[in-house]
């Protein structure tokens, strides 16, 4: 079969994806060339949970996911506060659709509620499950009242005043539903699009001239129902019905630009692909679409004159078929009433239907007489295909859209793990909980696998990274304990060390290859009262674990306790502060310690509250002000590829040449309240600050002096410029945790 297509040209979409790369990002101090490392990528985290529907209603936004639906306020067109709503039948919520009415559908695993406003009250009525199997792709109220609910199994309908579901296309799988008037769209998965009429479907697939054959979306637009997705064997299309019939489109772009939602915004039809949004406008009959290979273009083939349907077909049949030929009817399947009912296959176009004998092989039992053949109908030219005007709209959107919502002009997305956004024509205004970095104070990760990482903010939830996105774990199944820290330990599996909420014991438990944390037997590592905390863990180039001890007495104040060392294989604990009743091995450092470096197997850094730490040989060398620090309070330190020892402090970065001790200048950008050092797989420095990240770059031996400087920040896809703590795993990447979030760049 030839069809008659349009096509759709998307130069545009050329190395567009849902994953940011950044780029254009390095911005250089005064003395630096440009830089030679490659820009990193960014990915960033606010949320745990993924946002599974969004629904714009009134001043409202709800928003569903895995663990209950969240209520937006809207103030002044501004986020406002979120609240949970209660009273629904389950809290996994798989879809949300306006009534029509100002109330709210919601699709959950365990039922569906329908929130009914009655005397000016609302509240909740409950429904049995859809049952349309294991997730729910479309769901849309009907201008009858009725409900509608599609998933891999099928469709379901709930009758207005019913309770009882009717089950319906039992071995059809649907992934979408639209409601228009008195019909119900529906988009399948290799069998087109489905129109249901009172007790009737309609089947439109490639030989009704709807080429979508797998939908990835279906939206009533104002003159007509478009469908995107794309053929069986692969092929982009959209497919639009314009109240007479299907006309379809070549979609042309990159593989990976795929067309993944539909929406109608007020007058406007938009579609998501590749992390962009794009506007698609019907142009008028006089109006010229841009010329083939033109960006932006979208250019319509001249439709063929064929026959009009026959007498008695279903309006929208398309003419398939050359001139003077029957054109196909869509395959009805009747009464919808019947539960399970399945849609029959389409015969291909001028194939015999089984069983019936055509008109050749009639011809050749019963010969008939010559007659004179009658004139051919007068061929009536069908409307031209309409024409369309493809043009991007508004901001790049974040990664992982999992939903769209739209009510009126307003165009909302959720994410999954960046929460839910309304999308503007200038910009994303965010809706967040920010609970993956709650109550944040420090950063530790482990990874055993570039796809698995386990990672501890200080906090009573611990979190593994999958690769795209966070879950909670379990470590400790005391209520209200907190893991404290994440390790990869040079040898065995990946190590947490969390507390309990009152004693003063510090516990260590390893994860097995199932998942299973338990802990490690005979180790003993505790504090002298209240409860303990510790300012960092590491291990050294010996395998001992070195821990910096502090604890919350029984006033709650926080007191100073050195460090702890750990040897894991005999599970001996040396303890090092200032005290006179330490053993021969301990070190009288001083309590307040807040960082460490290893330089070799004998020779460490500290940072404290009071200086900088050198120890070597059991000697013990403190550096302060008097020496040239410009900030005794040393958040972090550590050795450069420079062979210089840098030193993170509210007063800027200081490096220390084994002299003297220099910190930079007002104007440099080395200036800043830093938080956290780092050093990257080529040697560099990264500074956490609370302007984003400085990536510090050496110059190599022999070249000018000065340090290339390329910062990352909000602009460059940074969660939040203000960085707490950096931490970088056994893969390279860096990771920063912010107060908003956490961020993971690849260089």
């Amino acid at each position: 079969m030839i069809m008659k297509l349009s096509r759709i040209v998307l130069p545009i979409l050329a190395g567009v994806s849902g994953c940011q790369t950044v780029s254009g990002l390095f911005k250089k101090s005064p003395s630096a060339s440009a830089p030679t490392a490659s820009p990193p990528k960014v990915r960033s985290f606010s949320e745990t949970t993924v946002a599974t529907a969004v629904q714009p209603l009134g001043g409202l936004l709800y928003q569903g996911t895995a663990r209950g639906l969240i209520r937006w306020e809207l103030v002044d067109g501004k986020p406002g506060a979120a609240t949970p709503v209660l009273g629904l039948p389950g809290e996994q919520i798989q879809a949300l659709a306006n009534d029509g009415q100002n109330g709210l559908w919601v699709v959950t695993t365990k039922g569906v509620a329908h929130q009914a406003v009655q005397k000016g009250k609302s509240g909740w009525l409950n429904f049995p499950p859809a049952s349309v199997g294991p997730f729910v792709t479309g769901a849309a109220s009907a201008d009858d009242g009725s409900f509608w609910v599609g998933g891999p199994e099928g469709l379901a309908r709930l009758p207005l005043g019913s309770t009882k579901w009717t089950h319906l296309l039992g071995d059809t799988s649907v992934t979408a539903v639209e409601a228009l008037g008195d019909a119900v769209w529906v988009g399948t998965s290799g069998r087109g699009v489905l129109r249901i009429r009172g007790d009737q479907v309609e089947v439109f697939s490639s030989d009704q001239g709807c080429e979508t054959e797998v939908v990835r979306g279906l939206v009533a637009t104002p003159g007509g129902v478009m469908a995107i997705g794309e053929l069986t064997d692969g092929g982009a299309r959209v497919a639009f019905y314009a109240g007479q019939r299907f006309w379809s489109y070549r979609v042309d772009g990159p593989k990976e630009s795929v067309l993944e939602w539909v929406k109608r915004v007020g007058d406007h039809v938009r579609v998501g692909a590749g992390g962009r949004v794009y506007q698609l406008d019907r142009l008028a009959a006089a109006e010229s679409a841009p010329a083939s290979g033109a960006p932006l273009a979208v250019v319509a083939q001249e439709a063929k004159p064929v026959d009009p349907p026959p007498t008695g077909s279903a309006v929208g049949s398309p003419p398939v078929k050359v001139i003077a030929k029957p054109v196909p009817k869509p395959v009805v399947v009747p009464p919808l009433d019947k539960p399970g009912v399945a849609m029959k296959p389409v015969a291909a176009a001028g194939k015999k239907p089984l069983g019936k004998k055509s008109e050749e092989e009639e011809e050749e039992e019963t010969p008939a007489p010559p007659v004179a053949k009658p004139a051919a109908p007068e061929v009536k030219p069908e409307p031209p295909a309409p024409k369309w005007r493809l043009s991007p709209w508004g901001p790049p959107l974040p990664d992982a859209v999992s939903a769209v919502g739209v009510f009126g002009d307003q165009l909302f997305i959720g994410t999954r793990f960046l929460g839910a956004a309304r999308v503007e024509e200038k910009g994303l205004d965010y809706f967040r909980n920010y609970d993956l970095a709650r109550d944040a104070v420090r950063l530790t990760v482990a990874c055993p696998s570039e796809s698995s990482c386990y990672v501890a903010t200080g906090t009573e939830r611990a979190w593994h990274y999958d690769g795209q996105s966070f879950s909670s774990i379990e470590i400790d199944p005391e209520k209200g304990s907190r893991v404290l820290a994440m390790l990869d330990p040079p040898r065995g599996s990946t190590i947490a060390i969390h507390r309990g909420v009152k004693d003063p014991l510090l516990r260590v438990s390893a994860v097995s290859n199932e998942g299973v944390w338990a802990p490690i037997a005979g180790l003993e590592l505790k504090v002298p009262a209240g409860v303990p905390e510790i300012t960092f863990a590491t291990f050294a180039p010996d395998r001992h674990l070195w821990v910096g001890l502090r604890y919350l007495d029984v006033d709650g104040d926080r007191v100073d306790y050195g460090a702890a060392e750990v040897d894991l294989d005999s599970n001996g604990v040396v303890y090092h502060r200032t005290a006179r009743t330490l053993g021969p091995k301990s070190l009288q450092l001083p309590n307040d310690l807040e960082s460490i470096f290893f330089v070799g197997p004998k020779e460490i850094w500290f940072g404290s509250r009071r200086g900088a730490v050198h120890a070597q040989a059991g000697k013990l060398d403190l550096y302060t002000e008097n020496d040239g620090l410009e900030s005794e309070y040393i958040h972090d330190i550590l050795t450069g590829s420079d062979g210089k020892l840098w030193v993170a402090t509210s007063r800027g970065v200081g490096r220390f040449d084994g002299i003297r001790w220099s910190f930079p200048q007002e104007e440099d950008p080395l200036h800043v309240r830093a938080s956290a050092l780092a050093k990257d797989r080529a040697g560099g420095i990264v500074v956490g600050t609370s302007r984003g990240l400085l990536l510090c770059q050496a110059p190599p031996s022999g070249a000018p002096p000065g340090i290339k400087i390329d910062q990352v920040g909000v602009a460059q896809g940074l969660i939040d410029d203000a960085v707490l703590d950096l931490a970088v795993d056994q893969t390279g990447r860096m990771w920063a945790l912010t107060e908003k979030g956490i961020s993971i760049i690849t260089r």
